[in-house]
């Protein structure tokens, strides 16, 4: 005799068994845990644009609307913020839940190609995406103090050393390091360069030229080879002053600046811990995204 026999020859057990069964469930259901607020990890990245100088409406305008007007095109695509900022632009995209972190950085760098056309020409580096989690804040902050170094070298030592050597701790998905850029600021004599018939652009390429990093080759001797380096990076406010700015008839001009001083360009990034003055690394963990 099998269970359908048995069901079938005995109606008034059968019947009363699915009530059972029935009544049980739904008290079971009835005491399932409920939360309000449930830990969803939407598929979320976040596009960052770096245009030294420019103000935040230049930032809207030309770098932050061609890159929305490419990534709409995505499929699956529900929600895109920007925020801009003088010389930073960042732009979060929100996918639907079906649709893979994968294969949603894959059309987003689609898009970031497709929109290079459309950027300036002169950003110091193509647009950078990362695979984040908005639920997820920083866990951990460092402040770095120092009686000696400057706000500058604070933030260089927490952007090339610190912060690096934390990213690549198993857990850690990102680490920002807040704090003091060290800068040269150049205010041009406009009336001088004026009469030398010489705009702007002249003086921009000139700096940007004066700076850059040249291959210099090598020396192959009897017995050694020697690599040669180029001092082709400034870093003091007087070898700015020494630039040539241009020259015509074969005579060079320089010394088209009002003055030239080197500064910590903070922002909003530096922040007070006592005793004394401090820069913070934010580190946020890792959650079901890839680290890097």
């Amino acid at each position: 005799m099998n269970i359908s026999e048995l069901c079938i020859r005995r109606p008034i057990m059968t019947l009363l068994l699915t009530i059972s069964i029935t009544l049980f469930g739904v008290q079971a259901f009835r005491q399932l845990a409920v939360n309000d607020l449930p830990a969803v990890d939407y598929p979320v990245i976040q596009v960052q644009v770096t245009y030294p100088g420019a103000s935040p409406e230049t930032m809207a305008n030309t770098v932050a609307t061609p890159l929305e007007k490419q990534f709409l095109q995505i499929p699956g695509l529900d929600l895109v913020t920007s925020t801009n900022q003088t010389g930073q632009s960042t732009l979060a995209l929100q996918f639907s839940l079906d649709k893979s972190l994968a294969d949603a950085a894959t059309d987003v760098q689609a898009a970031i190609l497709r929109a290079q056309g459309f950027l300036p020409q002169d950003l110091p580096q193509p647009p950078s995406f990362q695979k984040i989690n908005p639920n997820d804040q920083a866990i951990y902050l460092v402040a770095l103090t120092s009686d000696t170094l400057t706000e500058g070298d604070l933030y260089d030592y927490g952007n090339t050393q610190l912060g690096q050597q934390i990213a690549i701790i198993n857990g850690v998905s990102q680490v920002t390091v807040y704090g003091a850029r060290r800068a040269i600021r150049i205010k041009v004599d406009v009336n001088k360069l004026s009469s030398l018939h010489m705009t702007m652009t002249d003086v921009t390429n000139a700096v940007g030229s004066s700076t850059a990093y040249l291959g210099a080759g090598q020396l192959d001797g009897a017995s050694r080879t020697y690599l040669l380096f180029a001092e082709g990076q400034r870093a003091t406010p007087r070898e700015y002053e020494n630039v040539i700015i241009g020259q015509p008839n074969g005579q060079p001009i320089y010394r088209c600046f009002a003055f030239v001083d080197a500064h910590d360009f903070s922002g909003d990034g530096s922040a007070e811990f006592q005793p004394q003055q401090s820069h913070p690394d934010g580190i946020d963990p890792c959650n079901r995204f890839p680290c890097g």
